[in-house]
């Protein structure tokens, strides 16, 4: 068998986010030609957290994802829910997990705080490999901190932009693309500059509907930007996202 990819070489030109709370969706996953699958605990409703998180470590331990980058999305740190979700799943199937996506992060202890849990459930269950992080930049309070998120932990992979949660937080209302050009054009730079600097892989996430032309023209710009990929909310846009980033 060959050696699975490092880290630093884990193609993520497109990632398919996967509802958590549906079975057959989570089950399903490993049909589409997605980089990485990323099973999302956080989108689930308050009563389905439990059974979210049980479902989706049964899936691990009896679904074959094959060589895609297997990734679950836990709830916010400032939640009572996140530190179950990195312990339940990882203690049950942390061998098939290779990341742990973080979203609404706020200052680097967030990631340290994950990283330490991490660390103790491999060290207690010794894992073979380590288990990597991806950051969500999605607040002003994150963007002011980048950089320190960016450098913060060796298990870090990427850095992942998402324009619209990050205009709920500042109430911004402009269309992503306004009558005075792109207005998250700079923190898309920033991000992507932060990533650079910090050595590792720069995302952007796209919640636009299947079949959007939209889509297409929001993955070109990421990828003329120089990004390493996209987040995709529906499998039919797996085969774009691949396509676009897979020409150079």
């Amino acid at each position: 068998m060959d050696e699975a990819p490092a880290p630093d070489d884990r193609l993520r030109r497109s990632g398919l986010l996967v509802p958590a709370n549906q079975p057959k969706q989570v089950m399903g996953a490993g049909r589409f030609p997605a980089d990485e699958v990323i099973f999302d605990l956080a989108g689930a409703g308050r009563d389905e957290k439990d059974t979210a998180r049980a479902g989706v470590a049964e899936a691990l331990q009896t679904t074959d994802y094959g060589e895609q980058i297997v990734s679950v999305r836990i709830n916010a740190i400032d939640t009572m829910w996140a530190y179950r979700d990195v312990i339940d799943v990882v203690e049950r199937a942390g061998e098939f997990v290779d990341c742990i996506v973080v979203p609404d992060v706020l200052a680097p202890g967030d990631i340290e705080f994950v990283d330490n849990l991490l660390r103790m459930i491999e060290q207690r269950l010794d894992l073979a490999h380590s288990i990597g992080i991806v950051a969500q930049i999605d607040n002003a309070t994150a963007l002011t901190l980048i950089n320190e998120i960016a450098l913060v932990s060796d298990r870090l992979e990427a850095l992942v932009f998402d324009s619209a949660a990050m205009g709920g937080a500042l109430g911004t209302t402009a269309p992503d693309r306004g009558a005075h050009g792109d207005p998250w054009r700079a923190i898309r730079m920033q991000v992507l500059v932060a990533a650079r600097a910090a050595d590792v892989q720069a995302i952007e996430a796209h919640t636009v509907d299947a079949g959007d032309d939209t889509f297409t023209a929001a993955v070109q710009r990421s990828h003329g930007l120089g990004y390493d990929g996209v987040t995709c909310v529906h499998p039919a846009q797996v085969n774009q996202a691949n396509t676009i980033f897979a020409a150079g």
